[in-house]
């Protein structure tokens, strides 16, 4: 896998399915998609569905801090597959298209540019979405960019 597309595609790939079957374990047949949230409840400890009430994630009492609790529940599936979404739009509005120019000096540059920004491709956007993944195997160090 050498593309930033590619790249990004499987991960994105990844990202829906690890929703789709935490979605789909706990909810059983009532998985369909935004059918269900997860909040914190407050009946009794630990992070639920609803409207269902299934148990997502508990803890012995005092285990489950409530800022650990609220950022899962902000992370619910629903919410990835949203994101997921929206994310591949994104990468799809960045693609590369070749360019031919001629400077004023009269040196003939090509190369990809991406289509939205106008820059050299992969350009940023892709690269900042790639970032989080630092770690895996199959990222590249070309795609690196300075978050300072």
């Amino acid at each position: 896998m050498t593309d930033i597309v590619e790249f990004l595609t499987a991960r994105l790939a990844h990202d829906q399915a690890e929703a789709e079957a935490a979605r789909d374990a706990h909810m059983g047949y009532y998985a369909t998609e935004g059918d269900a949230q997860w909040c914190v409840s407050d009946m009794g400890e630990g992070v639920h569905t609803e409207p269902h009430g299934a148990v997502v994630v508990v803890g012995s009492h005092g285990h489950l801090n409530d800022s650990v609790a609220h950022h899962i529940a902000r992370h619910d599936p629903a919410r990835v597959l949203a994101e997921v979404k929206a994310k591949r739009a994104i990468v799809a509005l960045h693609m590369p298209e070749f360019v031919e120019t001629i400077n004023p000096d009269g040196d003939e540059r090509s190369g990809d540019v991406c289509t939205l920004c106008d820059e050299a491709w992969p350009c940023d956007t892709l690269k900042l979405f790639a970032a989080p993944d630092y770690q895996h195997p199959h990222y590249q160090q070309a795609w690196s960019v300075n978050l300072t």
